[in-house]
């Protein structure tokens, strides 16, 4: 092991949240990577004795750029995330404060910091503020990761330092969350290769198209004056951007190209698309769900590929939230042991479903009509005030002289609708007009 040297953190009677703010961030290195390049730095990152990722982190940093890459992450993320979280008390209730804590924006970016770590190896989280105030909001920072020495819990002022601040001891230690595995390198580094194929490809079609998308010039001159000579080249610079040869009469010059059954367009955009589907595959477990291929029964096979690594990265979140994250929280002052975290999984019925089974439900138990004014979204009759005119009935006849058009059969109900029946009537004439699917 190196001989990393640790702060000792019992000297901090208090928590000293500034050395957490006044760390050197260094700026990233944005020259061209290559395949030696990604090898070098994994070779410095897998150092037993003294790892360093700084250079592992500058790739990864110059691979966010990628398009694609950029895409099946943020894809990944919100497969997870589009998912509402709640937090249930040790009753079994809904906490409605800690619910709006959830609904804070510090949440959301939290858990997308978590589940990044999928891609980097490691993630540290620092907590400066937690608090249910709907007033005031909560803070935390995601420590510069190459600013972090995950393999020794330590946190370095300066990028490359071998002393720094044990993260794992208090006073800092109640206030992080370290979600991933301290030797965990990331997806990024299965990527790599093939970024790098794709990226330097990307120009190789560039300089193709540069050389072979422009007529290509041929000037000719007889004899050798220099000086006629000079003047073509001239006028060749300085007319328009395309390759030239200035030759004597005599001389003569052949373009020789290698034959190939594809041509120059579908031999790069193949070998890009190639590596795009192993990003996507490392990532997503599949290709379908981001390029249109195949038919629906393959698009459904890796539809579930994609939801088995949603799940796993949904109990990864789940496991992170309810230990660390209630342990923040307790640091805080903010009850909530004996409670948990979880997804809502309720599923949203299109409404014309959701009513066919309210109506099925009806005729066999009664439903309270004020659930149809809310769920529908139906306003309610105003209840008569004092000052409305009481409608007059007419007279009744006698008993002993019935009317025949006021007698009913027994047999015969009402027809009269109640409310709600009317209210359920209503409904079903919306319904009806609703447009059909596909019509």
């Amino acid at each position: 092991m190196a001989s990393v040297k640790r702060q000792n953190s019992k000297k901090a009677a208090r928590r000293e949240s500034i050395e957490i703010y006044s760390l050197t961030v260094a700026s990233v290195d944005r020259s061209m990577k290559t395949l030696a390049s990604w090898r070098n730095a994994l070779r410095a990152a897998e150092s037993p004795t003294n790892p360093n990722r700084r250079q592992l982190y500058d790739l990864y940093s110059e691979m966010e750029l990628d398009t694609h890459v950029a895409s099946v992450r943020e894809k990944r993320i919100l497969n997870v995330l589009s998912s509402e979280i709640v937090f249930f008390d040790r009753g079994g209730k809904e906490n409605d404060a800690i619910t709006q804590l959830i609904a804070q924006p510090f949440f959301r970016d939290m858990c997308a910091d978590i589940l990044d770590c999928r891609s980097w190896g490691f993630s540290l989280l620092y907590f400066d503020t937690l608090t249910l105030d709907p007033d005031a909001q909560s803070k935390y920072i995601l420590v510069p990761r190459r600013n972090v020495l995950p393999e020794f819990g330590l946190i370095v002022r300066q990028p490359g330092d071998t002393t720094g601040i044990e993260y794992t001891a208090p006073p800092y230690g109640n206030y992080t969350i370290a979600a991933g595995d301290p030797l965990d390198l990331g997806l990024l580094n299965k990527a790599a290769p093939y970024v790098i194929y794709k990226k330097n490809t990307s120009q190789d079609w560039a300089t193709y198209n540069e050389v072979y998308g422009f007529p290509f010039r041929k000037f000719t001159y007889s004899g050798n004056d220099a000086n006629v000579r000079r003047e073509l080249e001239r006028a060749a610079r300085e007319s328009y951007r395309a390759a030239f040869a200035i030759l004597p009469e005599e001389a003569q010059m052949e373009f020789i190209q290698i034959q190939q059954g594809n041509s120059g367009y579908e031999l790069f955009s193949t070998f890009m698309s190639i590596c795009d589907k192993q990003v996507s595959k490392l990532y997503l477990g599949n290709t379908m769900t981001t390029d249109a291929e195949g038919g629906n029964y393959k698009g459904e096979v890796h539809e579930k590929a994609e939801i088995r690594i949603a799940d796993s990265d949904r109990h990864f979140l789940l496991s992170v939230l309810n230990t660390d994250f209630i342990r923040i929280m307790e640091t805080f002052g903010i009850p909530a042991r004996g409670g948990w975290f979880a997804f809502n999984d309720t599923e949203e019925l299109p409404m014309k479903e959701r009513f066919a089974i309210d109506m099925q439900l009806a005729a066999i138990v009664p439903i309270d009509p004020d659930y149809f004014y809310e769920t529908y979204n139906i306003p309610k009759p105003k209840a008569k005030t004092d000052d409305e005119p009481v409608r007059k009935e007419p007279d009744k006849p006698a008993p002993d002289s019935p009317s025949p058009s006021s007698q009913k059969s027994p047999a015969s109900p009402d027809k009269t609708p109640s409310g709600f029946a009317a209210l359920v009537n209503l409904l079903k004439g919306f319904f009806a007009k609703a447009p059909q699917r596909g019509a």
